[in-house]
């Protein structure tokens, strides 16, 4: 089944307001997983992921995901999951991860989550740090 025309003007449409014309077969190869280089040959779901790209959105959407993750290392930081190197004071990455991978229910690491994955974790991390708070808060890292 061949793609509307309407997603195939609007890619080309993003592709020039971005002067990325040179770089469509490239684009449409990337989302569509190497199987064409036509935007013809793209599914539906396909061409929208790209032209959201074109659009500006993937930036948006990363940018979001980098306060997400800034956030939660905020509330590490509050949490004591903290490790001295170097006379400075930085978030234990080992034990956010771990914490990470307990909470989540993708059980990964803080940076492998995707945006809409992020959006329910920083939930739970909230949950978990009120509940910590609660229960008499935190004290000293373990590694001071």
């Amino acid at each position: 089944m061949m793609l509307e025309n309407k997603y195939i003007a609007a890619i080309y449409a993003g592709l020039r307001a971005q002067g990325l014309e040179d770089q469509k077969e490239e684009l449409v190869s990337s989302y569509t997983n190497e199987r064409t280089t036509s935007t013809r040959g793209m599914t539906k779901r396909e061409a929208l992921d790209l032209i959201a790209y074109l659009n500006g959105d993937q930036n948006n959407k990363e940018d979001k995901r980098s306060k997400m993750i800034r956030y939660i290392y905020s509330l590490a930081y509050q949490m004591n999951m903290t490790q001295i190197t170097k006379k400075k004071t930085k978030v234990d990455t080992e034990r956010l991860n771990a914490l990470a991978k307990r909470l989540s229910p993708q059980k990964k690491g803080l940076q492998e989550h995707t945006y809409d994955e992020l959006k329910t974790l920083v939930t739970l991390f909230n949950k978990y740090y009120k509940e910590q708070l609660n229960k008499g808060g935190f004290y000293e890292s373990p590694n001071t």
